[in-house]
């Protein structure tokens, strides 16, 4: 699936609970764009620096969130923000809250690309970091998978004020090309409070994204779409674990399937959200 996985009425095993899921985006219903993976072909991606000193924090013990800060660079989230609006424009993509879907509104683009998995993967430190880490073993659904790479299925975001996606659970995603079986979703922020962000650009017609302060390219501060976690069963009873404020190269990782906790991305109020989302996948034979 090249979704976000989120449910409302399909009842799920949750450590030892059922719940009902706030409803499942395939992003195939009359009132969304419908989304098929645009295949990119192997283009040569700006350079990423391996960081071998990268960390894993967890905010808020004993979920199963995860934070890697500077896992890119300004300067690296910039141009890599710049490379993929050039290759794939967005779309609106936009579902009102229904009995089977949970709200979302944002622009996006969804593409097939096997050399950015790679080189987020890869050339990074990523990989070194997730399979080392003793601390996402919790999220396994069994000892015997191993990581193997990130879901060559991509999902590029692009949140403007007003914009926002409600309350959801992340499935466990599908291999797509590389195969496995997703446990971690991935989140690459492209923009962040301390940054100026491009407000208008990147639209389905825009071949380029232009950073600058002149023209018809406003820039503005991020203020808003932070993040956000919460405890218990359901949208009623729900109370924060925690609240991620952005930041431009922050990762983040968090468990899909019967260990995600409910979460949204709360509403932008001025500015542009840029996120880059995948999977991190694990197999028997990693």
């Amino acid at each position: 699936m090249l979704g976000d996985q989120n449910f409302l009425t399909a009842t799920h095993k949750r450590v030892g609970f059922d719940i009902k899921f706030l409803g499942q985006d395939n992003s195939t219903t009359s009132t969304m764009s419908t989304f098929s993976a645009s295949y990119i072909k192997p283009k040569k991606y700006p350079p990423i620096s391996k960081k071998p000193n990268l960390t894993l924090e967890t905010p808020a013990q004993p979920h199963l969130v995860f934070l890697i800060f500077d896992f890119l660079s300004k300067a690296e989230a910039s141009a890599l923000l710049a490379h993929l609006t050039a290759l794939q424009p967005l779309a609106v993509s936009s579902h009102a809250q229904t009995r089977g879907t949970a709200f979302r509104d944002n622009d996006r683009s969804a593409f097939e690309c096997a050399a950015l998995s790679s080189l987020l993967w890869e050339q990074s430190g990523l990989a070194d970091l997730v399979k080392g880490a003793k601390c996402l073993e919790g999220g396994v659904p069994r000892k015997s998978w191993k990581p193997c790479g990130l879901n060559t299925n991509w999902r590029l975001y692009r949140y403007r004020p007003g914009q926002r996606f409600g309350p959801h659970y992340d499935e466990e995603a599908d291999g797509g090309e590389g195969g496995g079986k997703g446990v971690y979703t991935l989140l690459i922020y492209l923009s962040g409070e301390e940054d100026s962000t491009p407000s208008a650009a990147a639209g389905p017609k825009t071949k380029k994204l232009k950073i600058t302060n002149s023209g018809d390219v406003a820039v503005a501060s991020l203020i808003g779409g932070e993040t956000v976690f919460y405890t218990g069963l359901s949208v009623r009873n729900k109370k924060v674990a925690l609240s991620i404020r952005l930041k431009v190269g922050l990762a983040l990782l968090h468990a899909q399937g019967a260990k995600c906790m409910l979460h949204e991305g709360a509403e932008v109020r001025q500015g542009f959200k840029w996120v880059l989302r995948s999977d991190v996948m694990y197999s028997t034979s990693a």
